[in-house]
């Protein structure tokens, strides 16, 4: 019977840390979800009229979006390979404002895995930019054309 019962209290002492590091995971999960959403929603100062999910889309093949906390700063990664042009990898790097005021700034950005400087990053923003009004235009232009 005392074999049984210490089987009983060690399965249940089981449950409860398994409990606890579910319930962390969980944590984890709604935060990821909650600075990538946020990311997504946002905007840029120098394209306002688009969502940084729709400069992305319209740039990036397949995008992965990816929360990481360093040194207790929140970054989301956005990888994918260029939409045009010549194929390249690309990494962008947002830090997220920890309050959840929805300020967001481009950390760091790559191209094949080199780091590019300012000037680079706001071309390239520039030209997500322009992509995203063409995508856009076309996609407008396809409704039209649907409704004749």
């Amino acid at each position: 019977m005392k074999n049984v019962a210490k089987i009983v209290v060690t399965f249940l002492v089981f449950l409860t840390i398994l409990g606890g590091f579910a319930r962390g995971i969980k944590k984890d999960v709604k935060k990821n979800v909650e600075a990538i959403s946020m990311l997504k929603k946002g905007s840029l100062e120098s394209c306002p009229n688009y969502t940084v999910e729709q400069l992305v889309n319209s740039s990036i093949k397949n995008p992965k979006w990816e929360r990481i906390v360093d040194n207790g700063i929140t970054y989301v990664n956005i990888s994918g390979l260029t939409a045009s042009g010549r194929p390249a990898d690309v990494l962008m790097q947002f830090w997220i404002r920890a309050d959840g005021d929805g300020s967001f700034g481009l950390e760091a950005f790559e191209i094949d895995e080199e780091d590019q400087n300012e000037f680079v990053a706001l071309v390239f923003l520039g030209q997500m930019c322009e992509a995203a009004k063409t995508t856009k235009k076309k996609a407008k232009k396809a409704m039209e054309e649907q409704q004749q």
